[in-house]
């Protein structure tokens, strides 16, 4: 169901005057490790495209800047962003994470470089909601978990800065459905109603959303943060302080035949996952030292831009980027100089791409273009 078009038109005038398949963010599938297989010598994803990266290797605002300006240039006529030659998936995933990097700037539904851009996305996502379910989407395949958590994270973001009456129903029906959607006592993944499974990855996404529902002033159940940090606790290795995806020692999940020759070992995304979870559920290095141990494992496996090694992943930049600087020191500074040069380097700097990055992560088969862009700047923009 839809909301009604003069609900669209009110918020227009407050603002100042397609979804089935694998999500972009961590589609369906069983974690399977992969071993690394011998590579070439590594080499530049499209050397034709890096002659400029010297003139701004030390601007990263420019680079994040840049960024924002190609995202917002590739939003579709109806609001909504879409992951070009798989235009029928993922438009409610990749408008939402659309939507947090343009707000990642302060720009807001009325005012900022991207006001407009932003406003249009919030409306559109706001018609795809049942008004019945509270979900944003529809509930097909698997992925529609990850997208309703990123969808409703960017509205709350959004109400956040720009009360509005109307968004906020919206967004506290879409907080409801993530409330109704976790096991009880337990945490999240693919299913409503819930059969009592649970993974690190829509968990996190989940916990991130009614984080930014709880700080936009909406009701939460607090106790999903319980259940959000005890999932994390049961999948730790206290040997190796490494996060599981479903179970402990479990690295992130491939799907076989379409993106299983990216190695698992090169990165520790569910682990970064599962840091943030625990610091948005209030726990504190002081208080438990696995955070350190978390960090001390993603700090072995810095941000390194080099494609041919099969080394660049967007999802586990962003996680890690939002959980080191939460955590602050040492660790964060050398995380920030890792993936600043990374994304510095990657970022296309001429033609129709500039300011893009290629899709060159795990992900990218799903997402595209957006999927990585978004992501990547979400990265840089915690490193200004």
């Amino acid at each position: 169901m839809r909301i009604a078009l003069p609900a669209l038109l009110c918020l227009s005038s407050l603002v100042a005057c397609r979804l089935e398949g694998k999500s972009p963010t961590h589609p369906e599938g069983e974690p399977k490790p992969v071993a690394k297989a011998a590579a070439p010598a590594p080499q530049e994803a499209n050397p034709g495209k890096v002659t400029a990266i010297a003139a701004v290797a030390e601007n990263p605002r420019e680079a994040h800047a840049e960024a924002l300006a190609w995202i917002a240039a590739h939003q579709e006529s109806e609001g909504n962003w879409e992951a070009g030659e798989q235009s029928h998936l993922n438009s409610i995933g990749l408008t939402g994470l659309a939507l947090l990097a343009l707000q990642s700037d302060g720009s807001t539904m009325s005012s900022g470089a991207h006001a407009q851009a932003i406003a249009r996305g919030v409306s559109w996502l706001m018609a795809q909601q049942d008004a019945d379910l509270g979900l944003i989407g529809k509930r097909v395949g698997h992925s529609f978990a990850y997208d309703h958590a990123i969808a409703t994270q960017a509205l709350c973001v959004a109400l956040k800065a720009s009360p509005s009456e109307q968004l906020s129903g919206v967004c506290q029906q879409a907080t409801n459905f993530i409330t109704r959607m976790r096991n009880p006592y337990g945490a999240w993944r693919y299913d409503y109603p819930p059969t009592g499974e649970n993974d690190t990855s829509v968990t996190g996404w989940m916990v991130e959303a009614i984080t930014s529902a709880r700080a936009a002033g909406l009701v939460i159940d607090e106790q999903a943060y319980v259940g959000a940090a005890q999932w994390v606790d049961d999948v730790t290795d206290p040997a190796t302080a490494r996060v599981g995806y479903d179970s402990i020692g479990s690295m992130s999940s491939r799907v076989t035949g379409l993106n299983d020759q990216f190695p698992t070992q090169h990165h520790e995304a569910m682990t970064a996952s599962g840091m943030l979870t625990r610091m948005n559920a209030g726990q504190t290095a002081d208080a438990n030292p696995m955070l350190k141990k978390h960090e001390d494992l993603l700090l072995k496996k810095l941000p390194e831009w080099d494609p041919a090694e099969k080394m660049v992943d967007e999802y586990y930049w962003y996680f890690g980027s939002l959980a080191t600087r939460r955590l602050g020191g040492p660790g964060w500074e050398a995380w920030r100089t890792a993936g600043q040069t990374a994304l510095l380097k990657g970022q296309v700097r001429d033609g129709d791409d500039k300011g893009s990055w290629d899709p060159v992560g795990p992900w990218g088969y799903s997402g595209g273009r957006v999927y990585a862009t978004t992501l990547n700047a979400l990265s840089l923009s915690t490193m200004l």
